[in-house]
């Protein structure tokens, strides 16, 4: 069964970071007031791409740039500081970085960015900015396009719903842009983004499954061992399969 993913481009829902509210702000488009406090009215996430990271001895921070090309930090500041080497290794450049209930922050150096401070709400997705929007795309009834040269696409991978005109480029796609991974990516940590309702607040939603004995309920699940085992026989025999059409 193929993920049911949202339209990523929709920008109420996935701002670019010039939309998002300021950590110490509670506009209207983004809270409400609940019984004397305020909470978020509706679910929102932010997606950016790692394009460095910054040398810095204290915490993991990375150079990102958003859906509209908007260069900003992005700084860790957990309290579990054993959590860092983790962190640092799942974050590469070229991945892209999604946060559930973003927030801008001013840094003393002036700057401007995201800090996180927990992860249940962060998660790094192995693909670029770019083909996570296209696989959006496609799974939101947008204009298909081929994900490698964004001609007409005459097929779909089952597994992440990107969209290819030929054989040629799905090998490509396959072979040069880790395809196996974006697709699991895609699989593992959406599955369930499309169920339900962006424009509504019901409870806060993680990237994380909740502790034992929390009673929150989780959207977006971690990538288990599992399925991520279970995309590598079917990317071979899928290979195998286009190199015997193609001879």
């Amino acid at each position: 069964m193929t993920p049911k993913v949202p339209n990523l481009r929709n920008r109420s829902y996935f701002p670019p970071f010039s939309k998002l509210p300021f950590d110490q702000d509670v506009p209207a488009s983004f809270y409400e007031l609940d019984s004397g406090m305020y909470q978020p009215k509706k679910h929102w996430c932010f997606f950016a791409q790692i394009i460095a990271r910054v040398p810095w001895p204290i915490r993991p921070m990375y150079q990102v740039k958003d859906m509209d090309g908007q260069t900003l930090l992005v700084a860790f500041h957990l309290d579990d500081r054993s959590r860092f080497p983790h962190i640092e290794a799942r974050c590469q450049v070229g991945h892209t970085l999604a946060f559930m209930y973003a927030n801008r922050h001013h840094f003393s150096d002036g700057q401007k960015g995201i800090r996180v401070e927990t992860e249940e709400t962060f998660t790094v997705l192995p693909c670029d900015l770019q083909g996570l929007l296209a696989m959006g795309d496609s799974g939101a009834g947008a204009t298909p396009k081929c994900s490698v040269c964004g001609k007409s696409p005459k097929m779909p991978c089952a597994l992440c719903q990107a969209q290819y005109c030929s054989d040629k480029c799905q090998i490509a796609d396959l072979m040069k842009r880790g395809h196996a991974e974006r697709a699991c990516a895609v699989r593992c940590q959406f599955l369930g983004l499309g169920d339900f309702n962006w424009g509504q607040f019901d409870h806060f939603r993680s990237f994380r499954p909740p502790e034992p004995g929390s009673s929150s309920a989780v959207a977006p699940r971690a990538p288990s061992r599992s399925v991520s085992m279970g995309v590598v026989p079917w990317i071979v025999l899928a290979l195998i399969w286009l190199l015997y059409r193609s001879s």
